[in-house]
C-alpha cells in the first residue's frame, strides 16, 4: 500500500505523468486528509452531506490513474471513450463511482478510460495519450478534453536530469495556487514574467491544434468540456481563439458553469500578478487551509474537498 493520500506526481518509469503508486487504493486525495475532514466535519456540522457518509475510496491503476479497471480491458470494446477533463474529472472528494468518467459509461454504456491528473496541464495530456496509445487494443470511439481558462500554467520536474526519472513528488506545478503558497520561490517568480509575456497562449494554441491533429490521424472524435459558461469568458480570452478551431474542426464543446470555472480564470490584461494570487488564495486555498467552503459558494456544489464541483455538476456534463 502507498501512501493514504492521492497526491504525489512524477514522470514515471513507465512513461506516464501521473500519481507515483500503481494499482493502490486511497483514502484522500490532494489537501484531504485524516485531520483536515476532521476539521471539516466540525465546521460544517451535522447537516453536511459528508459528515456521516461511507469513506471515500481513490481507487488507481497500473499506470497510476484513477480507474477501477485496467486499459487493456476497457480498450477492447471499439466504442470506449478516453477523459481527461482536468482534476475536473479527477474528481477529487467523489466516490470512484460518482466521477465524470464513470457516469458517462453508466449513462451511454460505453466504457471509459479516466487519464485526469491533478493540476492537469494540456501539454501533460498529450504526453499522456500519446503514451496510452502504445497500450490500447483499439483506438478510443472519443477523446474528451479540458478546454483550459487557464492557458498559461505549467510545470517543472525539481532533479532536472531524467524526464522519467522516478523520482517521486518532484514534479512542481506552476499556477495562480502554487505561486500563492511558494511567494518567495525563484522558480515560481520566473513563471511569472512568463505569463505576463503572451507566449504561453500560443504554446498553448498549438498544444490544443496538436490534440485535434491526433485525433483525425487515428479516426476519433474529439470533445472539449469547459467549466464555464461560454459568455463568461472576457472578450481577450484564449478560449475564443481555440472557438476558431472548434468551428474549424467541428469539435463539439461542452459549456459548463462550475463551482471553481469562473474563479479559476483570471484576466492577466487588467489586473496585476499579485491580485491574480489573491483571488486564488480567497477562493481556493481558502478552503484548502480552513476546511471551510468559500463565503460565496454552495456547500452541496463541491466534493467533500470543498473544491472541485460535486457529483451533480459531474452528472450534468456526462
Amino acid at each position: 500500500m502507498g501512501s493514504p493520500v492521492l497526491r504525489k506526481l512524477n514522470y514515471r518509469q513507465d512513461g506516464f505523468y501521473s500519481f507515483d503508486d500503481s494499482s493502490t487504493v486511497y483514502d484522500y486525495c490532494g489537501h484531504e486528509g485524516p485531520s483536515w475532514l476532521s476539521r471539516a466535519k466540525h465546521n460544517l456540522g451535522p447537516d453536511w452531506f459528508y459528515h456521516d457518509a461511507p469513506p471515500i475510496k481513490y481507487t488507481v491503476d497500473k499506470f497510476g490513474f484513477r480507474n477501477t479497471k485496467e486499459i487493456e480491458e476497457i480498450s477492447e470494446d471499439p466504442n470506449w471513450f478516453l477523459f481527461d477533463v482536468g482534476c475536473f474529472s479527477l474528481g477529487p472528494g467523489l466516490h470512484d463511482e460518482d466521477i465524470m468518467s464513470e457516469q458517462f459509461t453508466r449513462i451511454t454504456g460505453f466504457p471509459t478510460y479516466n487519464l485526469s491528473v491533478i493540476g492537469s496541464l494540456t501539454y501533460t495530456t498529450n504526453y499522456n495519450i500519446l503514451r496510452l496509445a502504445r497500450e490500447w487494443k483499439n483506438p478510443p470511439r472519443g477523446i474528451v478534453t479540458w478546454l483550459t481558462t487557464t492557458p498559461y500554467n505549467t510545470s517543472y520536474c525539481r532533479d532536472g536530469e531524467n524526464i522519467q526519472g522516478g523520482q517521486g513528488g518532484q514534479i512542481m506545478t506552476l499556477n495562480h495556487i502554487s505561486a500563492s503558497l511558494m511567494k518567495q520561490n525563484p522558480i515560481v517568480k520566473k513563471w511569472a514574467d512568463y505569463l505576463d509575456s503572451g507566449i504561453a497562449e500560443f504554446q498553448y494554441l498549438t498544444l490544443y491544434e496538436n490534440q485535434v491533429n491526433f485525433s483525425k490521424a487515428i479516426g476519433t472524435k474529439h470533445y472539449w468540456v469547459s467549466g464555464n459558461k461560454k459568455e463568461d469568458h472576457f472578450p481577450e480570452h484564449f478560449i475564443w481563439r481555440l472557438e476558431n478551431l472548434a468551428h474549424r474542426e467541428n469539435i463539439p464543446t461542452v459549456w459548463q458553469d462550475t463551482s471553481m470555472g469562473l474563479p479559476m480564470m483570471v484576466n492577466p490584461y487588467n489586473s496585476t500578478y499579485e491580485e491574480q494570487c489573491e483571488s486564488h488564495d480567497r477562493h481556493f486555498l481558502h478552503a484548502m487551509k480552513t476546511a471551510t467552503p468559500r463565503p460565496d459558494a454552495d456547500v452541496n456544489s463541491f466534493g467533500r474537498d470543498l473544491v472541485h464541483p460535486g457529483k451533480q455538476t459531474q452528472l450534468e456534463v456526462a
